[in-house]
C-alpha cells in the first residue's frame, strides 16, 4: 500500500480575503463619494434656502421702515402730495384726466414746477372720486426751487384753511372739496384764523404734541384754545396763538406739534407772570394743561373713573378723535420785549 497522493490546499481561503479587502476598499470609497455628494446636496440646499430667505424678506412687507409712512412708498419720487374730492363717478372723469391735471396748474402755477395726477379713486357707496396729485420738478429743473416749495406750501395752507377755494373747470368737475396734504417734504405749517396775532408782545412761548393729524385738531380747533385758555388762567389782556406743524409734510396723518405763544393785547411782558405761566405748564403732565381729561387726555394717561351716578356727557367728537398730547413740552421766559423768546423754564419733560 503506497502513500496516497498530496493534494494541494484549496487556494479559496486567500482568493476570498482578497475578495473581501477589495470589496472593503470599494465600500469606503463608495462611503466617501457618497459622503461627499451628500454633503454637497445639504450645502447647496442651505445655500439655496439662505437665498430665497434673503429675497423674501427684501419685501417691502417684511422690512422695518421706522418712522416711514405708508404715504411715503405709496408716493416714493414725489416730494409733494396732494388730495381733493370731486363730486363725480370716475366713469365720468376718465377722458377729462388731462384737463384736471392743467387747470391744477393753472390754480398753482408757479416756477419750476409741474403737476401730476397720480391717482384716481372711485369712493364707495358714492358717486365721488378721491384725486391724488403731486407737485414735480419741470421737464427743464431737477428740483423745485425754494422758492417755488414756499409759495406752493402758502397755497396749499390757504386751500386747507378753506380760505382761498381750488377753481376748477365748474362744467366738468363741479366745485371740489376735502383737500388736504398728504406729504410735503420739509413739514408744514397751519396757522388757522385767530383773534391774538404773532405780532403782539409775547409773554411766553411753549409747544407740545397731539396723537392726531392737524385735520382732526382743526376740526375740534375752538374747544382746544378755549380749554387751554382757561387752564392756563390768563387775564383779560392775554391771549393765545397756536400753530400746527406736521414734520412730515401731512394734514392727514400724525403727529402734530401745537405751538402756542400767549400774547399781550396792552402792556409789556412781566418775568413775574412769565414764571407763573411757567409753573403752570410744567405742572401739565398731572393738569393735563387745563384740557379736558374726556377728550384731551395726555398720552400713557387715562381719563379719571367715573361713578356710577355721572350719566354720559353727550358725545360731540367722531369716534376716535380723542386728542392725545404726548412727548416734549418746553416753556420759554420772556426777559425783554422783543419777540424773541427768553430762557427755557423747562427743560425736556416726557409725557407719558
Amino acid at each position: 500500500m503506497g502513500k496516497g497522493e498530496e493534494h494541494p490546499l484549496p487556494t479559496t481561503i486567500t482568493d476570498s480575503s482578497q475578495s473581501t479587502v477589495t470589496n472593503s476598499s470599494t465600500n469606503r470609497c463608495c462611503c466617501s463619494v457618497f459622503g461627499l455628494f451628500r454633503f454637497r446636496c445639504v450645502f447647496v440646499l442651505v445655500l439655496g434656502l439662505s437665498v430665497l430667505l434673503s429675497a423674501v424678506f427684501w419685501l417691502p412687507m417684511f422690512q422695518d421702515h421706522g418712522d416711514l409712512d405708508l404715504d411715503d412708498i405709496h408716493y416714493k419720487g414725489h416730494d409733494i402730495v396732494a388730495t381733493f374730492m370731486i363730486q363725480k363717478p370716475l366713469s365720468l372723469l376718465q377722458d377729462d384726466i388731462p384737463q384736471l391735471g392743467g387747470d391744477i396748474f393753472d390754480e398753482i402755477r408757479f416756477p419750476t414746477t409741474k403737476v401730476v395726477i397720480l391717482t384716481t379713486e372711485d369712493i364707495p357707496r358714492s358717486n365721488a372720486t378721491k384725486i391724488v396729485f403731486g407737485v414735480d420738478p419741470d421737464e427743464h429743473n431737477s428740483k423745485i426751487s425754494s422758492y417755488a416749495k414756499s409759495l406752493v406750501r402758502d397755497s396749499f395752507v390757504s386751500l386747507v384753511l378753506h380760505q382761498s377755494p381750488l377753481r376748477l373747470t365748474e362744467s366738468l368737475f363741479g366745485e371740489p372739496s376735502s383737500f388736504e396734504v398728504l406729504k410735503f417734504v420739509g413739514g408744514i405749517t397751519v396757522t388757522p384764523d385767530q383773534s391774538a396775532y404773532p405780532l403782539q408782545k409775547v409773554q411766553i412761548r411753549f409747544n407740545f404734541t397731539l396723537n392726531f393729524s392737524i385735520e382732526q385738531i382743526l376740526d375740534h380747533f375752538g374747544e382746544l384754545t378755549s380749554q387751554l385758555k382757561l387752564g392756563l388762567h390768563l387775564g383779560p389782556d392775554e391771549n393765545l396763538h397756536v400753530s400746527l406743524t406736521n414734520r412730515k409734510g401731512s394734514t392727514v396723518t400724525p403727529q402734530t406739534t401745537v405751538q402756542s405763544s400767549v400774547v399781550l393785547a396792552i402792556g409789556t411782558p412781566s418775568n413775574e407772570r412769565s414764571k407763573q405761566l411757567a409753573q403752570t405748564i410744567k405742572g401739565s403732565p398731572t393738569k393735563n394743561l387745563g384740557l379736558n381729561n374726556t377728550q384731551f387726555v395726555f398720552a400713557g394717561h387715562r381719563p379719571p373713573p367715573k361713578s356710577e351716578s355721572d350719566a354720559d356727557p353727550p358725545d360731540t367728537t367722531p369716534s376716535g378723535s380723542v386728542l392725545q398730547p404726548s412727548c416734549d413740552e418746553y416753556a420759554y421766559l420772556r426777559n425783554d420785549n422783543t419777540n424773541q423768546p427768553g430762557s427755557i423754564i423747562s427743560s425736556k419733560q416726557h409725557l407719558i
